[in-house]
């Protein structure tokens, strides 16, 4: 069974979504600790990277890079992004690739607040 994670807005393909709400927030990442423990500002959960953006409020960003790669140069190689962020995201890109058909099913976005 899918691990149901709550977005503000999710694209038709469902291959980028992104959340701000506060409660959904907290609600995702205390989800996606229970898949990975050393979560940082940059992993991977199911088909998704999972950016976490320390702003006010803070905010994550759901993104299938294999299905939607233009996100890879429109966030990841942003002008504003740091080079530790970029290397991480790098250092993480050939796991991702090869255990995409393994784990694409173990996230689903839902788009809307998540239950409190």
């Amino acid at each position: 069974m899918a691990i149901e994670l709550y977005v503000d807005s999710l694209n038709g393909a469902q291959t980028l979504g992104i959340t701000a709400n506060n409660l959904s927030v907290a609600y995702n990442l205390d989800l996606l600790k229970s898949l990975n423990p050393t979560a940082s500002s940059v992993f991977i959960a199911g088909r998704y990277f999972c950016l976490v953006w320390e702003t006010s409020p803070p905010s994550i960003t759901f993104a299938d890079v294999l299905k939607n790669p233009d996100v890879v140069d429109t966030i990841i190689y942003a002008p504003e992004v740091s080079e530790t962020f970029r290397e991480k995201f790098n250092s993480l890109l050939e796991i991702y690739k090869s255990n995409y058909e393994l784990k694409k099913n173990q996230i689903r976005l839902i788009k809307g607040e998540a239950p409190g």
